[in-house]
């Protein structure tokens, strides 16, 4: 839905630390970003991107 409404490179409004299920440590600095290690794909809405609880594991290198 985020992709289908061309928001998918809006930032979220706090730039949160993941940790991926692989163990590598980085910063989602979109909406939608992949793991830059084993490319598993992150994602949270515009509106809930301000609690780390609404980022959601989509799969990998989901479309």
């Amino acid at each position: 839905m985020v992709k289908s409404k061309g928001k998918e490179n809006f930032a979220p409004t706090v730039p949160h630390k993941i940790t991926c299920e692989c163990g590598e440590t980085f910063t989602l600095l979109t909406i939608i970003m992949n793991c830059p290690k084993c490319e598993m794909t992150y994602a949270v809405t515009p509106c809930g991107s301000s609690d780390k609880n609404n980022i959601k594991v989509a799969g990998i290198k989901y479309a």
